[in-house]
């Protein structure tokens, strides 16, 4: 698939075999976060949106074809704009939830977190 690194920089675009489940193991693309000592780094699962601690001997180049695809995964922060007035154990009860997303460059912006119907305990 790819070469080894020989040295591995912090940012470093990589990719990774791992394993889930009972699943074969399976290249998976990696931002390199930290190197909290040389024998690990710490990486960012860019399709999976997860951290984890991997062996740094098993961090390979990521190849050119594989850097062109945006990441599948991307955290959301959501900004809260006119939430309701919702009492202790009144958030589970909501039945939708809109969130309005702008999209620009491979950036994700989410601007909006709109609660627009709230269900309730009590039926006539």
């Amino acid at each position: 698939m790819s070469s080894k690194f020989t040295f591995i920089r912090l940012g470093a675009l990589a990719v990774i075999r791992l394993q889930y489940g009972t699943k074969s193991k399976t290249w998976t693309r990696v931002l390199v976060e930290s190197r909290p000592d040389a024998a690990h780094a710490q990486v960012y699962l860019l399709d999976y949106g997860t951290r984890q601690l991997v062996n740094a001997r098993s961090l390979c180049e990521m190849p050119i074809e594989m850097k062109r695809v945006p990441p599948q995964a991307f955290p959301i922060i959501p900004e809260i704009r006119g939430s309701p007035d919702l009492g202790p154990g009144e958030w589970e009860k909501l039945n939708s939830v809109r969130i309005t997303a702008r999209i620009s460059e491979n950036f994700h912006n989410f601007e909006t977190f709109n609660v627009f119907s709230v269900v309730s305990d009590s039926h006539p």
